[in-house]
């Protein structure tokens, strides 16, 4: 079997990057912008059948603004595009793996962290069902 979190990272990165926020991997460097995604947690659960090798794959994305105004309406806007681009109905390419399905487990906004910025953050979590090719 071969480990598929490297290209499914990249993945997910290529279809983030430019069309939503700016994507970290792990942690985001000091000097990042106010708004970026960072993938924290990833879990994978291989699953070997006659008819080949499956993967489970769970991946956290939590999304990141800093504002000096009140409330979720630009963090909302980041979550709606987070999820118009990553959805059921969204089939990422890999090289070595075929996505057959993924979906949003769950959405949630965490309370604001004050300070001289708001800081908004939502945790969403992605559950990716990859064949290997």
């Amino acid at each position: 079997m071969k480990y598929p979190l490297i290209q499914l990272t990249k993945a997910y990165y290529e279809a983030l990057n430019t069309a939503v926020l700016p994507v970290y991997d792990g942690f985001a460097p000091e000097d990042s912008p106010d708004n970026y995604i960072v993938i924290t947690d990833k879990v994978i659960t291989p699953m070997t059948q006659d008819t080949g090798n499956f993967i489970e794959c769970v991946l956290t994305f939590d999304i990141n603004t800093k504002t000096k105004s009140f409330g979720f309406k630009g963090q909302n806007t980041y979550v709606n595009q987070f999820t118009q681009l990553i959805n059921p109905d969204t089939i990422l390419t890999m090289t070595d793996f075929t996505m057959d399905n993924q979906v949003i487990e769950d959405i949630q906004p965490l309370p604001a962290l004050g300070g001289s910025e708001n800081h908004y953050r939502t945790i969403i979590r992605v559950r990716a069902y990859l064949t290997e090719k």
